[in-house]
């Protein structure tokens, strides 16, 4: 990293011991930040192997606690890079932003308050490997980091996604499929609603939001909700110019599952953005059009870096992937239904 003018030895260290190369299209700024977002997981994942002596067992407060006071030291180093690093709330916003992917992605589970990792795992998938669980801890330099999820190199690479799909729970129809079926199972009701409702927006552009106030009336079946607290949804008809809705089952719509058939619902219609990337020397940049249904967005956030310390949570700029990795996850997305679209986003 000396050739790259960073002046930190201990940044050098991680550095190496990760995995991460910097970027000769990225700057010294990104570089660092990617080093310790990729490191605070390392380090949460860590914490997670302490045992309580009460009860044998590692707590939530534990594991963020500890992830927080190494993190913060840290950044403390970094000050004159940005004053962002000398923030508690960005580091706090990282390290539940980091727990909250690893809860998701099957990396560990949560009971009575007490965090465990989940079963170790790897799956071969192309030229990689995918760690998943306690085996990153126990198995350096075996693995490189991209984001803050771990991948190795397969001599005899499979080219099936099978077993990767099934691991991190990913669709195994499309997304049209999805839609065709919702379709063919609807049963059909006049409305009857003593609430406000919004219906989906089905034409560009949707960064002003998801729903609107206008109905689509030319009979496409289509999604709305009611605005109360919390909101129901159904899909939607106009069948001889009189509203018709359609009960959706409580699995569609918990846990933001209602976005599978928010996808679904464009990809039919054609109007789902693409997803934007652009091919940098050893990275691929990645920007989303639309937010992802639940699983596909874990898969995202944990093999990919943020572009900013201020903001680690946010979906929708531009986001890093291991070039390698990206390739796969390109695969995995066009399978499910989605298009892709390259451009210069930096």
């Amino acid at each position: 990293m000396n050739e790259h003018n960073l002046i930190y030895p201990l940044l050098e260290d991680i550095a190496q011991f990760m995995g991460i190369k910097k970027d000769s299209e990225e700057t010294k700024e990104i570089f660092i930040f990617r080093i310790l977002y990729s490191y605070a997981g390392f380090l949460m994942l860590q914490s997670v192997a302490d045992i309580s002596e009460d009860s044998n067992k590692t707590s939530i407060e534990h594991i963020k606690s500890r992830t927080f006071k190494s993190v913060k030291a840290l950044c403390s180093m970094l000050n004159p890079i940005s004053s962002d690093y000398n923030s508690p709330f960005y580091v706090l916003q990282l390290i539940d932003d980091l727990y909250d992917t690893y809860i998701r992605s099957g990396f560990i589970y949560h009971s009575s308050r007490h965090v465990e990792f989940a079963k170790s795992k790897t799956i071969s998938a192309y030229n990689l490997i995918f760690y998943r669980g306690q085996s990153v801890t126990t198995s350096a330099n075996q693995w490189i980091a991209s984001g803050s999820g771990y991948v190795g190199y397969n001599e005899a690479p499979p080219h099936n996604l099978e077993d990767l799909k099934s691991a991190f729970c990913l669709p195994k129809v499309t997304i049209i499929e999805k839609w065709q079926t919702t379709q063919l199972n609807a049963k059909w009701r006049l409305a009857d609603f003593h609430s406000r409702v919004s219906f989906l927006k089905t034409q560009y552009p949707y960064y002003g939001g998801y729903w609107v106030k206008r109905a689509d009336k030319t009979g496409t079946i289509s999604l709305m909700k009611t605005e109360s607290n919390p909101s129901d949804y159904f899909l939607y008809r106009y069948k001889k110019g009189t509203l018709e809705v359609s009960d959706l089952p409580e699995w569609e719509k918990a846990d933001f599952g209602i976005r599978n058939l928010m996808v679904a619902c464009l990809a039919s219609s054609k109007t789902l953005p693409s997803i934007e990337f652009q091919d940098l020397a050893t990275l691929a940049a990645i920007k989303l059009g639309y937010v992802l249904p639940p699983r596909e967005m874990t898969f995202y956030k944990l093999y990919s870096w943020p572009l900013l310390f201020n903001n680690t949570n946010s979906i929708f700029r531009p986001r890093f992937m291991q070039k390698d990795v990206f390739t796969v996850f390109q695969s995995l997305m066009k399978g499910i239904g989605y298009q892709f679209k390259e451009g210069v986003l930096l």
